[in-house]
């Protein structure tokens, strides 16, 4: 497989959690909740025919994450990873998924916690490839808190962001990445 598909996708999920970063300070919570945050990515059963691109996002808002923060779980690329004390970015690339639902978490607790994902991103595979369901979940302290669905992963979509925020639970941030060239 070419290596142009992962770079086009790395770098659409790199800009697109930059762009989820962006907003009013005054919207910023006041106090510095953190925890541990577990994501469920559950998909459907064509699963084994699609890749899964994603990029996760480590923040903390008044700083203090380790230069060895990572997602558990997750088989993160060291190359084009962003660490730095208050926000961290690791991607990870999956030729095929390999199961119908992967888990991580954050090593250390974070304000907020998103995943960008181009997955089940069906081009890069086969455009014939039938659709796929698609759920991510977050859990704090084993509950689960959130959850959101696409029945079925949009084929046409770049991708989407999921911004799920540690002071508000109950609610996730869905956005969609950057046109290119905008």
């Amino acid at each position: 497989m070419k290596r142009y598909p992962y770079i086009l996708a790395a770098t659409l999920l790199f800009f697109a959690l930059l762009s989820s970063c962006k907003g009013d300070d005054a919207a910023a919570p006041t106090q510095a909740e953190k925890k541990i945050v577990e994501t469920r990515l559950k998909f459907g059963s064509t699963y084994g025919s699609h890749a899964l691109y994603l990029s996760a996002q480590g923040t903390s808002i008044n700083g203090g994450l380790s230069p060895d923060f990572n997602f558990i779980g997750l088989e993160t690329q060291e190359e084009g990873s962003i660490i730095h004390e208050a926000s961290v970015i690791k991607t990870a690339t999956y030729s095929s998924i390999p199961s119908d639902e992967v888990r991580f978490k954050t090593s250390e607790p974070v304000s907020t916690l998103s995943v960008a994902i181009a997955a089940p991103y069906q081009i890069f595979v086969d455009p014939n490839t039938p659709t796929m369901n698609f759920t991510i979940e977050f859990y704090l302290d084993g509950k689960k808190v959130a959850s959101a669905s696409e029945n079925p992963f949009p084929s046409n979509s770049p991708g989407k962001v999921y911004v799920f925020d540690v002071s508000d639970p109950e609610n996730i941030i869905v956005s969609y990445p950057p046109s290119v060239g905008n």
